[in-house]
C-alpha cells in the first residue's frame, strides 16, 4: 500500500500527542509528572496496544526499527 508509511507516521504522531497530552493534564490538574523515560515507555506501550488492536501500519514501522 503506498500510503501505509504515511498512515504509520499519522498512528505514530497521534500516539505521542495523546501522552503528550495526558501528561499536560496529570501535572497541571493533579501536580504529578512522570520522568522522560517513564512517558517513553508509557509511549511504548501504548504503541503496542494499538497493535493488538489491529493497526497494521504501525506494526510496519515500529518492526523496521
Amino acid at each position: 500500500m503506498p500510503n501505509s508509511p504515511r498512515k504509520a507516521s499519522c498512528s505514530l504522531m497521534l500516539l505521542v500527542i495523546w501522552e503528550i497530552w495526558k501528561e499536560r493534564n496529570a501535572r497541571v490538574f493533579r501536580q504529578h509528572g512522570r520522568h522522560a523515560m517513564e512517558i517513553m515507555n508509557s509511549i511504548k506501550g501504548e504503541a503496542l496496544l494499538w497493535i493488538k488492536a489491529g493497526d497494521t501500519a504501525l506494526a510496519n514501522l515500529l518492526a523496521r526499527e
